[in-house]
């Protein structure tokens, strides 16, 4: 017992870091899914990594988190922006969109896997991470996390009824909303802030879990929009904890055991009663 508390101690900030995210990330993954945009989900994790992998490899040292984050942020925002994603004039097909995001997944996870071969210093940056390690992140970093999630989280709940708009009626936010072109530079901004966040400090595989797996599992199964949100929020913190401490407690890596107890949390908010549509 004196063993499992000295590692959680240890373990404390990396173990917060990933409820953040937890809290933060199920809701975007909810957005992406009822715009039918899921694939963002899968895409721009591994573009992130691909991102990172050539950063350190070009000389930036691993340990600079701060100039990654900007750098990867910076770089996916502009892809995201390049990307020919749904908009009011619904000029580009969905088939081509996903041909498009497929590519940059592939595309992605080649370019990681290459510079992790040919740079010791990118291997070693990625290689704990791929394998599921949470990355020990220090104070400042976790401090500045929370202080981007809150903000993130308070504006999207005081906005919500834009951000319901802009996910199920884009056409008629198109119509209707003067600031169009503002909410989607704000929704690709907020995009590429959870997922670098998500891709430095907890894992690509995490993130994209957190995304896409409460979203997949309780969608049909909320009345409600609010409900729909709260349900992922609570299935993501809930697998986030309890895959952590099993963790801690079997000596395996967190993230495989998180997405497995987020997965178990999904399946029993499937079978709760009231929540299925009549």
């Amino acid at each position: 017992m004196h063993d499992f508390m000295a590692t959680l101690s240890f373990s404390l900030i990396p173990l917060c870091t990933a409820v953040v995210f937890s809290i933060i990330t199920p809701p975007f993954g909810a957005t992406l899914s009822l715009r039918n945009e899921i694939l963002l989900g899968i895409a721009l994790p591994p573009a992130g990594s691909a991102i990172i992998a050539g950063a350190v490899f070009a000389g930036i040292p691993s340990e600079s988190t701060l100039l990654l984050y900007c750098i990867t942020a910076t770089a996916l925002f502009l892809l995201m922006i390049a990307l020919p994603l749904s908009a009011g004039t619904k000029r580009v097909s969905m088939r081509r969109r996903e041909l498009i995001l497929a590519g940059i997944f592939c595309f992605g996870n080649t370019l990681t896997m290459l510079f992790m071969s040919i740079s010791p210093q990118a291997e070693a940056h990625f290689k704990y991470l791929l394998q599921g390690e949470l990355l020990a992140v220090n104070t400042i970093e976790f401090i500045i996390t929370v202080i981007i999630v809150a903000v993130v989280f308070i504006a999207g709940w005081k906005f919500r009824g834009v951000v319901y708009a802009y996910a199920l009626d884009e056409e008629g936010l198109f119509i209707k909303e003067k600031s169009y072109r503002l909410i989607t530079i704000m929704y690709r901004a907020v995009a590429t802030l959870i997922i670098t966040g998500g891709i430095i400090l907890i894992g690509p595989l995490l993130t994209t879990s957190l995304l896409i797996v409460p979203a997949f599992l309780c969608e049909r199964h909320c009345r409600g929009l609010d409900l729909f949100i709260g349900m992922v929020i609570i299935i993501g913190c809930i697998g986030t904890m309890a895959g952590f401490f099993l963790s801690l407690l079997v000596d395996l890596p967190p993230a495989p055991l998180i997405i497995s107890m987020v997965i178990a949390a999904g399946f029993f908010a499937r079978f709760l009663p009231n929540r299925k549509k009549p």
